[in-house]
């Protein structure tokens, strides 16, 4: 398959799987988010696969907060990674 990039994302968008949500910071492909489930215990996982700003980093950190505040007991923010 070959790989698909635009000018929006500088990330191929075919690189994400069915459970790799996409992660849009300013109109752009940053990299992706996922959600893990493994019996009471939901933990979120964010990757960037772009440099990211302090204030977008912040950004991003406190949207993923929101998430797994939304997504109630048991969830937890695994990781913000590059």
């Amino acid at each position: 398959m070959k790989e698909c990039r635009s000018r929006w994302t500088p990330y191929p968008i075919n690189k994400l799987n069915a459970f790799e949500h996409p992660l849009v910071v300013d109109g752009l492909l940053a990299g992706y988010w996922t959600r893990r489930v493994s019996g009471a215990k939901t933990r979120v996982e964010v990757v960037v696969r772009v440099p990211l700003s302090p204030k977008q980093r912040t950004a991003v950190s406190a949207a993923a907060d929101r998430l797994v505040k939304f997504s109630g007991e048991g969830c937890s923010l695994v990781a913000l990674r590059t």
